[in-house]
């Protein structure tokens, strides 16, 4: 349930009657992935790095779809 007051340079009103339905979408910031990237051996070649990961879902998204995964790849050489 929600409620809200407005403020200006006098103050504060007095707040609103409580919402009487779920209005709140509360976002943050995702998780970090629950799982390593793994490497797929079959697929991956000298020209390619085939990777997989779990994708993250609600609570770990932070509320709101992924857009993006940003990978990182050190081939230690």
């Amino acid at each position: 349930m929600i409620k809200v007051a407005a403020h200006n340079l006098v103050g504060w009103s007095s707040y609103s009657e409580l919402s009487s339905t779920e209005v709140a979408l509360m976002q943050t910031k995702p998780h970090k992935p629950l799982t390593a990237p793994t490497r797929d051996d079959v697929l991956t070649s000298d020209l390619l790095l085939q990777t997989e990961w779990a994708e993250l879902s609600d609570p770990e998204n932070g509320g709101a779809t992924i857009t993006s995964y940003h990978l990182q790849y050190d081939d230690a050489s």
